[in-house]
């Protein structure tokens, strides 16, 4: 019997992930992640909003395209033994000014110690402003 308290070591990875991401530390952040793993964003109508599939190159590009972002992890679980879900608030100042504040949704499989792939989904506000955003 393990400690009923103690976090799953999914999550473990994945906040250490996070962090590394969110220090901006990109190349940390990606070594936790297998080599070929893929990152899909999907829009606030369900479609897949980047033709980009390396998880390293997701992250950069948004590195890229904002002025100021700041993510905080407002949830995160363990779902079964592979999946871990993320609730996460976002911060973020575009280079052209615009300012959002918003929530979206990440899933990560992580298999053997290394996160696999990744998916987020955000709602109609994020949608927005990124698309004023990329214009």
């Amino acid at each position: 019997m393990g400690d009923a308290g103690a976090e799953h070591p999914n999550v473990a990875l994945v906040r250490e992930a996070f962090a590394r991401s969110a220090a901006g530390d990109i190349d940390g952040a990606m070594s936790y992640w297998a080599d070929g793993a893929r990152y899909h964003a999907f829009d606030a109508n369900g479609d897949q909003s980047t033709d980009i599939d390396d998880a390293g190159e997701v992250m950069r590009t948004g590195q890229r395209l904002l002025e100021d972002h700041h993510n905080a992890i407002v949830e995160i679980r363990a779902i079964g033994d592979e999946l871990v879900m993320m609730h996460l608030h976002a911060d973020a100042v575009s280079r052209s000014g615009e300012q959002m504040h918003g929530d979206f949704l990440v899933v990560v499989c992580v298999r053997a110690g290394r996160i696999r792939w990744g998916c987020d989904f955000i709602d109609s506000s994020i949608q927005n402003f990124l698309d004023k955003a990329w214009s």
